[in-house]
């Protein structure tokens, strides 16, 4: 299986995501380099903020 196909298939796991979804999430992200999950779905608007430092409110 290719890392695409994979990446793919595991963002189908959360609710609300399928074929297209995860797709589209894949296009968006293909020439980031994250170094962590949080900025990825920070990145997408998954999750309301990104927290940059301890104060980040």
């Amino acid at each position: 299986m290719s890392k695409n196909k994979q990446d793919q298939y595991l963002l189908q796991t959360s609710n609300g995501v399928g074929v297209i979804v995860s797709r589209q999430m894949l296009s968006l992200m293909h020439d980031k380099n994250f170094t962590k999950v949080s900025q990825a779905a920070a990145f997408l608007g998954l999750i309301p903020i990104q927290s940059l430092n301890p104060f980040s409110k």
